[in-house]
């Protein structure tokens, strides 16, 4: 939430709060990688149902940070003390009411779209319950839901007018920078996961052969990147902000036992190398 304020008029402040439980950052990101999709599989986002897909997705995205949220209240007196509920800025009654606001707009949204978006709408509802209930206690079980649930969001843009390589290059790519990104997250988490009774990687393994679980994913999708230069025919431009992009991947990847090991600032470098990325794509798929 770094791109955002976080302090705002009383008169406000519960607002805004409230509002913060969906995560409006990750809420935006959804609907840009729907917009993707969408953009990669036709060359074309003048859609009405891109609007209501972009909606469906994003709103059911954000009923899951909410049910997390009150799922991992526990955790987050810890780990995440600033948040609205184990600040006490947020009652659980108002985080429930909210989370079923979100879920029936989206609900509300999908009817407008196709049977195929319905089926891959009620997996990604049913994975986020799963994740939330069961996955996330569970070592690289929920880090691999949630980089599932990031790359179908690509796949629910493109539904409507079919995939093409660089629609299934996207997903790939946005579901190993996602896993990196989670086992980040769940190094920091540690102190707090480990009182609440999770499982998580790093508390399986050890936070620096999670480190090294992470420098792997990484350095693989640095030497995979080159390969649909090669194999199929994306074009120079792709190729030059690729480069961008690995670099920085590369910066992301840190010494097990390292003193300047930061989650914050290498999570903050994958979004970065997730955007430079996507945009690489979008170039593949405009200029030859």
């Amino acid at each position: 939430m770094g791109f955002l304020p976080t302090r705002f008029p009383n008169f406000f402040s519960p607002v805004w709060a409230l509002l913060r439980l969906s995560r409006p950052l990750n809420i935006l990101m959804i609907g840009a990688a729907v917009l993707l999709g969408r953009y990669l599989g036709s060359g074309d986002v003048r859609d009405a149902d891109l609007l209501y897909a972009s909606i469906a997705a994003g709103l059911l995205g954000a009923a899951g940070n909410i049910m997390n949220d009150l799922v991992d209240l526990k955790s987050d007196v810890i780990n995440h003390p600033d948040r609205g509920l184990p600040s006490e800025r947020v009652s659980i009654q108002n985080a429930r009411i909210f989370l079923l606001v979100c879920l029936s707009l989206s609900l509300m949204a999908l009817a407008a779209l196709s049977p195929n978006h319905w089926v891959v709408y009620g997996f990604s509802a049913l994975l986020l319950g799963a994740y939330n209930w069961i996955l996330e206690r569970t070592p690289l079980f929920g880090n691999l839901a949630v980089s599932l649930l990031v790359g179908l969001a690509i796949v629910f843009g493109a539904l409507q007018v079919g995939f093409s390589s660089t629609v299934l290059v996207a997903s790939g790519f946005a579901f190993f920078t996602t896993l990196a990104r989670e086992i980040v997250k769940d190094v920091a988490d540690m102190e707090g996961d480990r009182r609440s009774g999770f499982k998580t990687l790093p508390l399986a393994i050890g936070s620096g052969r999670s480190l090294l679980v992470i420098n792997t994913i990484l350095i693989g999708i640095v030497a995979a990147s080159i390969l649909p230069f090669l194999l199929l025919d994306f074009g120079g431009l792709y190729l030059l902000v690729v480069i961008c992009t690995n670099i920085f991947l590369l910066l992301s990847v840190q010494s097990p036992g390292s003193e300047l090991f930061s989650a914050e600032r290498v999570s903050t470098t994958l979004k970065w190398a997730m955007v430079t990325g996507m945009f690489a794509l979008v170039l593949a798929e405009s200029v030859p």
